[in-house]
């Protein structure tokens, strides 16, 4: 089992390492799904890691006087989930009103 530290450590390079592509596809428009394609791949995967890494630190046992700080380790990282979340869905909110924007300019479609 890794440490706080080694755990803490690989968020760090995971952040470093990650950029959000210019977009995602959806399979789904509508009820958010992710479509499989490279850059969906991309931000699903790096969602997936920061969600075992948060897992990997609520595993850890702890004392009285580590308890805040891997709180604190816990939340920063369930932060930046919230972020690739909240992401996900700006570009889903934009990809619907792109595509109410084609449907009144096209109407025949």
């Amino acid at each position: 089992m890794l440490t706080e530290e080694e755990i803490m450590e690989r968020y760090r390079d995971l952040m470093f390492d990650f950029t959000f592509p210019e977009t995602v596809d959806f399979r789904d428009l509508p009820s958010c799904q992710l479509a499989a394609t490279h850059r969906s791949t991309l931000v699903a995967e790096h969602g997936w890691r920061l969600r075992e890494l948060a897992e990997m630190l609520k595993q850890i046992a702890t004392t009285p006087g580590s308890v805040a700080n891997l709180a604190k380790c816990i939340s920063k990282i369930e932060t930046s989930l919230g972020e690739v979340s909240c992401w996900v869905e700006e570009q889903r909110v934009q990809q619907l009103m792109q595509g109410a924007e084609e449907d009144i300019a096209n109407p025949e479609h």
